[in-house]
């Protein structure tokens, strides 16, 4: 340390005082952290879905810290559809102008702005990443299947700014269809 500097000033100019990305909100819900465990804040996707399909429109994380103290919600918790099953959620991330500002509009750079989806096992207390969903530029479908989990999510559609995105979920089960 240079001597006479203080070791809690702010280097405004020091790139190692940026922190990021966000971290994924899954986290702060499985640990019991208050906000995220707000009906207003996240999404409890009835089990039924596991018979009828269900719909709902998810904001983007940094969209929801900037809104507050109103709440927008950010996570989508799926409960598990099997007996001793993860649990998975849903969060969209964008390019935010903060900490998630490395995150890119097109799928063109290396994190684009995605629907991410991610798994928790209650027994090994893991959270997993398990995949995403490009916002734009990606090539093929809108849907993600989760063998794992069995079900699909698709994205209907999404915000010109990416802010939210409408999303169907649906249980795959045998003799199931997507339509």
């Amino acid at each position: 340390m240079v001597p006479g500097a203080s070791p809690f000033g702010v280097a405004t100019n020091d790139p190692q005082r940026i922190v990021g990305p966000y971290i994924p909100s899954v986290h702060f819900y499985v640990a019991g952290f208050g906000p995220f465990k707000h009906p207003d804040s996240v999404i409890e996707v009835p089990q039924s879905f596991a018979t009828s399909p269900s719909a709902f429109r998810l904001d983007a994380l940094d969209k929801g810290v900037a809104a507050w103290p109103q709440r927008k919600r950010v996570l989508a918790v799926l409960p598990p559809l099997v007996q001793n099953g993860d649990r998975f959620f849903l969060e969209l991330r964008r390019r935010g102008t903060e900490y998630d500002q490395g995150i890119q509009p097109e799928t063109g750079g290396q994190s684009p702005a995605a629907i991410t989806i991610y798994s928790h096992n209650a027994t090994t207390g893991r959270i997993k990443y398990e995949g995403r969903i490009a916002l734009s530029g990606a090539p093929g479908d809108r849907d993600f299947h989760s063998f794992r989990g069995f079900f699909t999510v698709r994205m209907n559609t999404v915000d010109a700014d990416f802010g939210s995105v409408d999303l169907w979920l649906v249980a795959v089960t045998t003799g199931s269809t997507l339509e």
